[in-house]
């Protein structure tokens, strides 16, 4: 019960999943969904960090209606990096890669996909990195300096704690998260999403031998824009 409680402020939130793959019966045995969900509702409206940003959770309102088992959500996750890459040259004048890029998660979104709310945004939150930020990718996120600074922010900015908890929330809540290339999301954000619960555009319109998609192409073809 105390492992698994949330509630406590001063916890940062880490789940380890151990599975035995003995023999091969075992590997395939899915993991049940848990109805006893720990994570309260509540943090779903958690308010900003920022006093300069307008909250969109009034005042002792209660949780919107959540998705639940089954249900699909879409998500999509924007990244900063807080590690630069480190490589050193070999005497062949080859390059070798001695430490990779490190990224943080700054800002998570999800939008309703249940009939009668479609298109509803559940959450859609900027997040400050526990670590500083080395290139804010901007050209990729979207992302500026301002936008994660708790001084000059006019986004709804929570923590990266509040931000694993929301969507741990619908993972513990059995949500179905669609989205592009959502492996290296959840990788990311350091969270174990079960494949059942993941329908990854990256690998439909993947085809054998080939490379995959990028968002922007697969956009531009769904849309029938020009590219």
């Amino acid at each position: 019960e105390d492992s698994r409680n949330f509630h406590e402020q001063f916890k940062e939130p880490s789940l380890v999943i151990y599975r035995s793959i003995e023999d091969e019966a075992k590997s395939q045995i899915c993991i049940k969904q848990n109805v006893d969900v720990k994570i309260p509702p509540e943090v779903v409206r958690t308010t900003s960090i920022t006093d300069h940003s307008k909250s969109p959770y009034a005042a002792n309102q209660k949780p919107p209606s959540l998705p639940g088992h089954g249900d699909l959500v879409a998500f999509d996750a924007e990244f900063v990096a807080v590690e630069e890459e480190e490589s050193t040259l070999t005497l062949t004048g080859s390059r070798v890669t001695t430490r990779e890029t490190r990224h943080a998660i700054a800002r998570v979104s999800v939008i309703d996909g249940r009939p009668a709310t479609a298109g509803n945004v559940i959450f859609d939150d900027h997040v400050q990195p526990t670590e500083p930020v080395t290139d804010y990718l901007t050209r990729f996120s979207g992302i500026l300096p301002q936008d994660l600074d708790p001084k000059l922010s006019r986004h709804h900015l929570i923590t990266a704690r509040s931000a694993y908890l929301k969507l741990r929330l619908l993972i513990e809540r059995g949500c179905i998260f669609v989205g592009h290339g959502l492996q290296q999301d959840f990788w990311t954000a350091n969270l174990t999403v079960p494949s059942y619960q993941i329908i990854d555009t990256l690998h439909i319109y993947h085809k054998p031998a080939q490379r995959y998609v990028s968002l922007r192409f697969l956009t531009n073809f769904v849309l029938k824009r020009d590219m």
